[in-house]
């Protein structure tokens, strides 16, 4: 039925693309002990900006491991839905996309989801950018979060509360299916904590029934995001996954090594 370039299809390369995709609430840095993990396994580039990393991912020669925040999974899902062969794997770390995938969001287990982006969306809109701000935060990382988080990042999540609103109103303009997901055809693992939103645990069980490869990594003791503080928990299951679903890439390595 769909003619595309399936991941068993792809030869191994001997320095494979890792790219890394921030969201809108993230920066490139966050991605620094996960890059280090890696280390000579990959090249590693770390983007802040869709548009950047989208060509930088069109203009691969032999496909990426793409590795990406939040929000920012709307952007690997949909270029994956549209170019498979761009892909060796996916990962999808609290992935934000609810907002893109409406045949979902009339059912109960998303409700709270969906109110928080509306509640947040009009409180931008308002200009209300601390009370939208603090909304997001609250609801990701716990009712106390917010008011726990110190002045410096507060004021950066207020600055890039805008990005996030223009990242779910994309979301809605172009959303995705549940057909177009079943068209992805590499690896694809969700990375979240186990204490993170109930919302985001249905996506992964949603996610499951649509990808056709596709698995979870839970971090037991993290709430949303917050494992990304903490790249030695993440980053070595977040490196096995890469390393896994690029066929021979740990096997090229090792005769680097050795040689």
């Amino acid at each position: 039925m769909f003619d595309f370039f399936t991941h068993s299809q792809m030869t191994a390369v001997a320095d494979p693309s890792v790219m890394f995709l921030s969201s809108p609430f993230g920066g490139r840095r966050e991605w620094v002990g996960i890059s280090d993990y890696i280390g000579a396994r990959g090249t590693c580039t770390a983007f802040s900006n869709p548009t950047e990393w989208k060509h930088a991912v069109e203009t691969s020669e032999d496909g990426v491991h793409a590795v990406v925040h939040g929000a920012a999974a709307y952007h690997a899902l949909k270029l994956a839905s549209e170019t498979p062969s761009a892909f060796r794997s996916i990962t999808l770390v609290d992935p934000d996309i609810i907002n893109a995938l409406p045949e979902l969001q009339p059912c109960p287990q998303f409700y709270g989801h969906i109110k928080l982006i509306e509640e947040a969306l009009e409180a931008e809109a308002m200009g209300e950018l601390i009370a939208a701000a603090a909304k997001v935060i609250n609801w990701w990382m716990g009712r106390e979060a917010w008011a726990q988080t110190s002045a410096t990042p507060r004021s950066k999540l207020i600055a890039a509360m805008p990005g996030l609103a223009a990242e779910w109103r994309l979301q809605s303009r172009k959303p995705l299916t549940l057909l177009d997901l079943t068209t992805v055809s590499c690896p694809v693992q969700i990375v979240t904590g186990r204490h993170a939103p109930a919302e985001i645990r249905s996506l992964m069980r949603t996610l499951r029934m649509a990808l056709p490869d596709f698995s979870t990594c839970l971090v037991k003791s993290a709430a949303g995001a917050s494992h990304l503080t903490d790249p030695h928990i993440v980053a070595p299951t977040t490196t096995d996954f890469i390393v896994s679903s690029d066929n021979g890439w740990h096997n090229e390595f090792g005769l680097q090594a050795a040689a």
